[in-house]
């Protein structure tokens, strides 16, 4: 079975997701390990938790690569019996490495939201940029498309769920007749000005707030929410597959390996 370094797998995210690409406030890279440890299977996930932690571990994985990072800000102490002090330790005695792409991912021309728009067909795709410094190409901050057969506003959230597979979907607004939609994966509320501004009559992303939702209508664009988690392990798929076909080696897919809220 081959072998390569952990640096040489960050070379691989970063050909195709640039950290650079990372906002400021995120931790994207190598969050626990050594770039000098060699690597012959890798584990993506959308979290480490215990339970991804048992399955890398169980499938014989060097180093699990997820989306959200372990560690978001500086630690002052490791206490054991904590939650995040409890897989930092088992990390260590396991001698597992572990890479976030998280930010990095979501918005890189090749990332997250690029693949959202495919999964959802939608056609003509463009990037909503907002405007950061210093990057090699635009960022996909979001993402403007066409549906190729207009629906109205209750059919597109269904085909929105159909396709996502998600378990739930909200939707909010009047739109008769679908045809521009933009999208943002994960927490993309703050992004509905530039969807609207894009020329959108719908956007799509997760954990919307309330004063964003009546803005949003109050601007005449409709809104459809999905699940934050479901959504972006939707596109861990893809992930694993990009870090496959970049480094040779073998990649296992942890999916749902999150908790989802259940309805009543």
């Amino acid at each position: 079975m081959s072998s390569i370094t952990i640096g040489e797998v960050l070379k691989a995210i970063d050909s195709f997701s640039p950290f650079v690409y990372a906002y400021d406030w995120d931790n994207c890279g190598l969050i626990i390990g050594s770039p000098e440890q060699k690597v012959e299977k890798i584990a993506v996930s959308l979290d480490l938790n215990m339970k991804s932690l048992e399955i890398a571990v169980e499938k014989r994985c060097d180093c699990i690569v997820t989306h959200h990072p372990l560690l978001f800000n500086p630690i002052k102490q490791i206490d054991l019996s904590s939650h995040v002090g409890k897989i930092i330790d088992k990390v260590i005695k396991t001698g597992i490495n572990v890479i976030a792409a998280h930010t990095n991912w979501d918005v890189s021309p090749e990332g997250g939201n690029r693949f959202l728009a495919s999964k959802l067909g939608l056609a003509k795709v463009e990037p909503i940029s907002l405007a950061r410094h210093g990057l090699p190409a635009p960022s996909w901050d979001g993402v403007l498309g066409r549906l190729e057969v207009p629906l109205d506003l209750e059919a597109f959230a269904e085909d929105v769920k159909r396709k996502g597979k998600f378990s739930w979907v909200k939707y909010y607004g009047r739109t008769s007749k679908v045809t521009t939609v933009a999208l943002c994966e994960g927490s993309g509320g703050d992004l509905w000005k530039e969807a609207l501004k894009a020329g959108a009559c719908v956007f799509v992303t997760a954990e919307l707030k309330h004063h964003q939702v009546q803005e949003a209508l109050e601007a005449g664009l409709s809104l459809i929410e999905v699940s934050h988690a479901q959504m972006e392990d939707l596109t861990m798929e893809a992930l694993a597959e990009k870090i496959k076909g970049t480094t040779g080696l073998d990649v296992v897919l942890i999916s749902g390996s999150f908790e989802e809220c259940k309805l009543i």
